[in-house]
């Protein structure tokens, strides 16, 4: 995993009433420079006093997203108790293994399904609301993500290290490998000369031996004269 954080481009983002709770639904698409998995996303919900994180409902759908230069769509939906939406101030991003997006706040979506007796214009669709700006993200929203992104850059610094040690470690085995090598040339070198000496030395006696008994033989010879 390198190169920069995928973005998320939002198509959807509403809210949908059921009860004492509210469904947030979300459909976008994961850019990056390459292919790569994503892990599930998490849904921040932060009102500046404290962070929650919502997981993925099960669904169809994968959570997991894929992110690449032309990604799938993504879609997901995560279920929040309604008394946690009513702060007009709270601020949403979803948030993955590379680091945390800041969302719009959601649209309100009208639940499926009409009274029957309605006119075709009063049950006709609304058209489309622009998408809301995102909500200013608060001062622990900010802080969170500046420690992720310390910690992004810490990890990649060991990963940088480790590749590097193991690199002096490949080329300290290839040195040894070589020494060794040269040690292993030399000695059979050193016996082979041995060897050679020894031969030599034993050679030399011979003719030392054969040299006196020459000397013996003619000193004899002249004092037999």
């Amino acid at each position: 995993m390198s190169g920069r954080a995928p973005a998320f481009e939002v198509e959807r983002f509403e809210r949908v009433s059921a009860g004492g709770n509210v469904l947030l639904r979300i459909a976008g698409r994961w850019r990056a420079d390459a292919r790569e998995r994503l892990a599930p996303p998490m849904l921040l919900l932060d009102d500046g006093r404290r962070t929650r994180r919502l997981s993925p409902l099960p669904g169809p759908d994968d959570a997991a997203p894929f992110a690449g230069p032309d990604p799938p769509p993504w879609r997901a939906a995560y279920s929040a108790p309604a008394a946690l939406l009513t702060d007009g101030h709270l601020a949403f991003a979803l948030e993955t293994s590379r680091g945390i997006i800041d969302l719009p706040r959601p649209k309100e979506s009208a639940r499926r399904g009409s009274k029957p007796g309605r006119s075709a214009a009063a049950i006709a669709p609304p058209a489309p609301a622009p998408v809301p700006p995102a909500a200013p993200v608060s001062d622990a929203l900010r802080e969170e993500r500046r420690r992720r992104e310390i910690a992004e850059r810490a990890a990649e610094e060991r990963r940088q290290a480790m590749a590097a040690l193991e690199h002096r470690l490949e080329a300290e085995r290839r040195l040894r490998g070589s020494a060794e090598q040269a040690a292993r040339e030399t000695r059979e070198e050193l016996a082979g000369l041995r060897a050679q000496a020894e031969a030599a030395l034993r050679g030399g006696a011979r003719e030392t031996q054969q040299l006196a008994e020459r000397v013996a033989f003619h000193q004899q010879a002249r004092a037999a004269a």
